[in-house]
């Protein structure tokens, strides 16, 4: 039986997807995100097969695109894909999510004021409203499917601020959302509560996309960015709300309290039929104002993970003291496990090399009992000697795996020509037994 060939997806300075063996690859790119909101497009002319390679190497991003991988598999390239309504500053590429022969693409400075499915994009009337892009793949061409919209489309929300695809179902987030409303289904209209966040449920039935849910948190506060982040496996969602302020810890614990600014919280969410429902609410062991638990999520089967990118502890491992804050921005991971629809707190995870400003958790996923989780601001040379600090941002990747109920670390990955700023770890792809890193360059 011939196999179909599988898909590396990439996405230029913050993200990336990996799927099976590389063999193939899908290319989404937009400018390298600086702290600045003076951010300009790349300008790439629409190029396919040996012509797109060649600008490719020609800007010096080919060789950057080979990965560990490629000593297991040829690349050969497929495919250089555009949005339709293609705009400069619309940061097509921002967020990917990718599953068969389905890819997604988020523009979260999209400026249509259009709703819904397949609507006119060409007015530009709602700056930074946002939107998501579907392709698809038949035989080894690609075609645009869907171009997909809020159902409350408004200007600067940044719908398309994160995605993530399981089968037919399709999450979007639009974390600087505004409305007031709580729960599922609720009025997106009002806008009384500024970047509270909302999160969007789109469904496939063939090649027809449709909205099926629009999820709000239970307690909407502004700036809470609920949807910062999002992830989904099978009937379960999990999204962050990476400034939320409850000091409150654990799971479904005080939503309303508001005195811990920026701890940040995750919420699960799961399907019974079309319906959607809040099963949980979770919140750190050891919650700290400026934490920013929910930075990253990632879930598989029933379990999540939630990171903390900004967490202070000088604890290393696993289950080590997180109740002091003598290693700032340090960063933590927490891992969630469900019995039946109960949630509870399994393991605390550190760095083997926990060092201040590190940022270990600004990406995290899971496979089965795989963790994989990236520390973008970790500051050593190599993989040899964890502990010099010699090298300033260079970043690093970290590998935990699961025997029973017990995690370990087995393995602290570093890019083989690390240098300042390069930030390896930043975005995250595992499939079998690849595990890859990317860097903000």
């Amino acid at each position: 039986m011939q196999t179909k060939p599988n898909i590396l997806m990439i996405r230029f300075g913050t993200g990336l997807k990996l799927v099976g063996l590389v063999c193939l690859i899908v290319v989404a790119a937009h400018s390298a995100m600086s702290s600045s909101e003076n951010r300009h497009s790349r300008s790439m002319p629409a190029l396919q097969g040996a012509a797109a390679v060649d600008y490719l190497k020609e800007q010096g991003l080919y060789d950057s695109l080979i990965s560990t991988a490629a000593a297991q598999s040829p690349f050969s390239f497929q495919a250089y894909l555009k949005a339709s309504n293609t705009n400069a500053g619309d940061y097509f590429g921002f967020s990917v999510a990718l599953a068969g022969d389905t890819a997604v693409i988020g523009a979260p400075r999209e400026a249509s004021s259009a709703t819904g499915i397949n609507g006119n994009s060409g007015d530009n009337s709602a700056e930074l409203a946002g939107a998501v892009y579907v392709f698809v793949r038949e035989g080894i061409f690609w075609k645009q499917q869907a171009y997909l919209k809020a159902s409350n489309t408004d200007a600067g929300d940044q719908f398309g601020y994160a995605v993530a695809l399981s089968g037919e179902t399709l999450v979007v987030s639009a974390p600087y959302e505004d409305s007031g409303s709580t729960g599922i289904n609720g009025d997106g209209s009002d806008n009384s509560v500024n970047a509270s966040g909302a999160v969007y449920v789109f469904v496939r039935s063939g090649a027809t996309w449709s909205q099926e849910a629009y999820i709000k948190a239970l307690n909407p506060d502004p700036l809470d960015q609920f949807g910062f982040s999002v992830a989904i496996s099978g009937e379960t969602i999990v999204a962050g709300a990476v400034d939320e302020d409850s000091s409150d810890t654990g799971v479904n614990g005080n939503l309303y309290d508001n005195s811990a600014s920026g701890a940040g919280a995750a919420f699960v969410f799961v399907r019974d039929g079309t319906t959607w429902s809040q099963q949980a609410y979770l919140k750190a062991s050891n919650t700290g104002s400026g934490d920013q638990f929910g930075q990253s999520v990632g879930v598989s089967g029933n379990t999540v993970l939630v990171g903390a990118r900004l967490e202070d502890s000088n604890a290393t491992g696993i289950n080590g003291n997180g109740g002091n804050n003598q290693s700032i921005n340090s960063g933590a991971v927490y891992v969630f496990v469900r019995s039946g629809a109960i949630w509870s707190q399994q393991a605390y995870l550190k760095a083997s090399n926990t060092g201040s400003g590190d940022q270990f958790g600004s990406a995290v996923l899971i496979s089965g009992d795989t963790a994989v989780i990236g520390a973008p601001n970790e500051d050593s040379a190599s993989s040899a000697d964890q502990n010099d600090n010699s090298v300033l941002d260079s970043g690093a990747v970290y590998v935990f795996t699961r025997t029973g109920t017990a995690w370990s670390q087995q393995a602290y990955l570093k890019a083989p020509n690390a240098e300042s700023t390069d930030q390896f770890g930043r975005s995250l792809a595992i499939s079998g037994s690849i595990v890859d890193g990317w860097s903000a360059k």
